[in-house]
């Protein structure tokens, strides 16, 4: 098993979400077609990949004669792959019939054994000394278990050791190099901001400030924010609806016990690092 980091993962490198999966397969069988929603590194690709992989080339072939003897559609089915960011412009521009025939089908963190199993799994392509201990402090500090986020782990992880142990000193430096001002890893998250438009600035003024607070704000908080900078409540209100929504879809933050928060911690340090710290 390789450790790939961003790509799209194949065959024997994709691992877990056998759930997921046979559920997707169950639906496609029933003649619907899936929007796969998830965050972005959530493994959305990899993911439809995996089950074309599944049916491998008899379905294939069926499924073009089908398409050559059968009436055009009859026999054709979609998978749409998105950062959930169709969804935010069919509601942003009221286009949201365009997708009402469209089974979504959502996609989150590995769950159960399989975030430990992919860590043994990489850990042991790389010949890496990866104590139990130590992984469970691993899933700990990452929080939100995606396939994505563990693959990155172990790459930085592995750039540290040197036939030694894995430690959870060494476990806070490769995190603390993934999140630096140098890392390149989490650019995209900033530059995806631009596809906001007139709400970026407020977009990023929530994100400065969530990323100093780790247990988070409160929508009043995140309201008030905003209306100092734009001195209408109501119009406030206005952005702080469209940006929940969008940046709750997106992965960039959660609702957790009252508050709003970072999914991801690394991606929180990333944003405190770059523009606070």
């Amino acid at each position: 098993m390789k450790n790939v980091v961003g790509a799209i993962v194949e065959k024997e490198n994709f691992f877990g979400r056998k759930k997921e999966i046979k559920h997707a397969w169950e639906q496609l069988s029933d003649g619907s077609s899936l929007m796969l929603a998830a965050s972005r590194r959530v493994g959305k690709s990899s993911f439809a990949n995996k089950i074309e992989d599944l049916n491998n080339v008899s379905f294939f072939l069926h499924w073009l004669r089908g398409l050559r003897q059968e009436h055009i559609g009859s026999k054709i089915r979609w998978i749409f792959c998105s950062s959930v960011s169709i969804q935010n412009f069919a509601h942003k521009y009221n286009l949201s019939d365009a997708f009402n025939d469209i089974e979504e089908f959502q996609i989150d963190e590995l769950k159960g054994d399989e975030p430990i199993m992919l860590v043994k799994e990489l850990a042991k392509s790389k010949k890496m000394d990866f104590p139990d201990a130590e992984i469970q402090y691993l899933l700990t500090e990452l929080v939100w278990k995606l396939p994505y986020y563990i693959q990155l782990m172990l790459k930085e992880i592995g750039d540290l050791v040197d036939n030694e142990t894995v430690s959870k000193k060494i476990i806070d430096l490769a995190i603390k190099n993934a999140t630096s001002t140098k890392s390149i890893r989490f650019n995209t998250w900033i530059e995806r901001l631009k596809n906001y438009g007139d709400d970026k600035p407020y977009a990023l003024l929530l994100l400065k400030e969530l990323s100093k607070i780790k247990s988070g704000l409160t929508r009043e908080n995140l309201q008030l924010l905003i209306y100092d900078k734009v001195k209408d409540m109501n119009k406030a209100e206005d952005i702080l609806n469209r940006l929940l929504l969008m940046l709750e879809n997106e992965g960039y933050i959660m609702k957790m016990r009252g508050k709003y928060t970072f999914h991801s911690p690394l991606l929180r340090m990333f944003c405190y690092n770059r523009h606070i710290g």
